[in-house]
C-alpha cells in the first residue's frame, strides 16, 4: 500500500519523489490501547513549494486508501526545506503557505520564459499582526451651508390723538374756546360752533434675524484588521541561456551564456506583476543570474567553452 501511494503521489506536477509510511490502526478491547491510523509523506518537490490544493488532495487520497484515517492525521513534509505542509499546521502556517503561493505564481510565470529548471524563487512574506481603529475628521472652511434661519418682524401704524386745551371743554363738541386773559368780552348774536381736530402718531416698526451656518466636515472611520500584508521580499535566481547548436556531422554543441541586463529587466518586470509588487510599502525583489550546478555532463563546459 505504500508503495502504491508513492507511485501515485509521484505523478503530480509539482512532485518529484514521493516516501509514504502508514501506521495502521490496532483494535483493542482496552480503550487505552486503543491507536487510531496515522501517515507520514515525505515529498522532494520540483519547486520551492506546494500549492494548497496539492497539500489537500494528498491528504484526502492518503486518508481515503487506510480506513480509520483522518486527513488531518497525515503529516506532509517538505524534504528540502523541512517545512511541515500537513492540515494540521493550517493555523500557524499561514504565513508559509502565502510564501509558497507567491513563489509557485513566480515559477509558474517565468519557467516558460527562462526555460525549466531555469529559475529558483524565493519569497518571504511579513505580515502585520496589529489590529488597527483610526478615526480622521476634516473640516472645509470654503464650502458652508445654511443650517438654521429664523426671522421676525413687528410693525405698528398711526393713531389718532385728541387736540386742544386738555380738560373737560376740548372733549365737549359745541363748547367755547376759552378766551385769552386780557381780552374784553364782546356780544354776537351769530352762533359759533367749535371743533376739536385729530393728529397721527408715529408708526413703529422691529425686525430680528437669525442664522446658523455650518461647514462641511468629512468624518472616516476606518479599522483595519490583523494579518495584512506590510512587506513582501523576493529573490529571483536565473540560470544561463543554453544555446545547442548542431554541425554537419550531426553532433550537438552546448554553449551557456550569461544573460544581457535588458532580459534581466524584463524578468524583474514580470515578476513584480506576479506577486503584486509595490514600491511605497516597502517591497523589494532582487534578480541575479547565477551558473547552475546540475550536475549531468551536459553542464559541463561554462559560458564560452563546449562540450559534445
Amino acid at each position: 500500500m505504500e508503495g502504491e501511494l508513492e507511485r501515485t503521489i509521484g505523478t503530480l506536477a509539482d512532485v518529484e519523489q514521493a516516501r509514504v509510511h502508514l501506521v495502521m490502526p490496532t483494535d483493542s478491547v482496552f480503550l487505552d490501547r486503543q491507536r487510531s491510523a496515522k501517515a507520514a509523506v515525505i515529498l522532494r518537490l520540483r519547486h520551492n513549494g506546494l500549492s494548497k490544493d496539492a497539500v489537500v488532495a494528498i491528504s484526502r487520497l492518503v486518508s481515503g486508501a487506510v480506513d480509520e484515517l483522518k486527513p488531518e492525521d497525515v503529516s506532509i513534509i517538505d524534504a528540502d526545506s523541512e517545512r511541515s505542509l500537513g492540515l494540521a499546521h493550517d493555523g500557524p502556517g499561514g504565513d508559509q503557505d502565502e510564501e509558497a503561493r507567491l513563489t509557485n505564481r513566480l515559477i509558474n510565470t517565468l519557467e516558460p520564459v527562462v526555460g525549466t529548471n531555469a529559475i529558483r524563487a524565493s519569497v518571504n512574506v511579513d505580515f502585520d499582526e496589529a489590529s488597527t481603529d483610526e478615526n480622521d475628521e476634516k473640516y472645509d472652511p470654503a464650502v458652508s451651508a445654511l443650517l438654521t434661519m429664523q426671522r421676525t418682524e413687528d410693525s405698528a401704524g398711526g393713531t389718532s390723538i385728541p387736540s386742544g386745551v386738555p380738560g373737560t371743554a376740548s372733549n365737549i363738541p359745541a363748547a367755547k374756546p376759552a378766551k385769552p386773559a386780557g381780552q374784553t368780552s364782546q356780544q354776537s348774536n351769530t352762533p359759533t360752533a367749535q371743533t376739536s381736530t385729530a393728529t397721527s402718531g408715529p408708526s413703529q416698526s422691529s425686525k430680528t434675524e437669525s442664522a446658523q451656518y455650518g461647514v462641511n466636515k468629512t468624518i472616516i472611520h476606518t479599522i483595519t484588521p490583523a494579518g495584512g500584508i506590510r512587506r513582501i521580499s523576493a529573490a529571483l535566481l536565473v540560470d544561463d541561456t543554453i544555446v545547442k547548436t548542431t554541425d554537419n556531422k550531426g553532433k550537438v554543441t552546448v554553449t551557456r551564456q550569461k544573460r544581457s541586463q535588458d532580459e534581466l529587466n524584463r524578468i524583474q518586470e514580470l515578476a513584480e506583476a506576479a506577486i503584486g509588487f509595490d514600491a511605497k510599502r516597502g517591497d523589494t525583489i532582487s534578480v541575479q543570474n547565477l551558473s547552475f550546478d546540475s550536475g549531468s555532463t551536459d553542464s559541463c563546459l561554462l559560458y564560452t567553452s563546449r562540450c559534445v
